[in-house]
């Protein structure tokens, strides 16, 4: 192994993160606006 290769491996586990984080994010807006939807469709 190359002195790069840990440098490599912290950015594609920074970039794996950030993905992840991104993705739980976009399932918490969806579920946050389907709840939304189906409390104002119970309102009427």
């Amino acid at each position: 192994m190359t002195p790069d290769d840990p440098d490599l491996i912290r950015k594609r586990r920074q970039g794996r993160s950030l993905v992840m984080a991104l993705l739980l994010g976009a399932l918490v807006i969806l579920i946050f606006f389907v709840t939304l939807s189906k409390i104002r469709a119970g309102m009427h």
